[in-house]
């Protein structure tokens, strides 16, 4: 910690670093740090603040790719028999679902059918 700087302002810049190495990590294809940048966007957490819409859309994208990587759904209709499955972490795979319809129920218009587009690197 650099001393003559306010604690306040450390740790914006700790998450700001924190949020830049999730993203990264996400823009690589890491399906965690995919479901965890969608959730700091949606909190605006390390994220310039001021932008919720956009971050909104942004973590909106991000839930449904991290769904369509982990798990193979090509639409939200396939996600009950997911859980019917062994292998599946119930609780991630609700947590995403609680994140993709609150970021939806935030003004996200109803997106398209998820489908095997490859990555938006530029739209993380």
């Amino acid at each position: 910690m650099q001393a003559g700087r306010p604690l306040s302002e450390q740790v914006r810049r700790c998450e700001r670093r924190w949020f830049l190495e999730t993203e990264e990590l996400a823009r690589k294809g890491d399906v965690a740090s995919m479901l965890l940048l969608a959730e700091m966007l949606h909190r605006e957490y390390g994220c310039a603040v001021g932008g919720m819409e956009r971050h909104v859309r942004r973590a909106h994208r991000l839930v449904r790719e991290y769904l369509r990587r982990k798990y193979g759904l090509q639409s939200l209709n396939e996600a009950a028999t997911v859980g019917q499955f062994g292998g599946v972490d119930a609780d991630d795979l609700q947590h995403a679902l609680q994140l993709y319809e609150e970021t939806r129920a935030i003004g996200v218009p109803s997106p398209r059918p998820l489908t095997t587009e490859t990555w938006p690197s530029r739209q993380l």
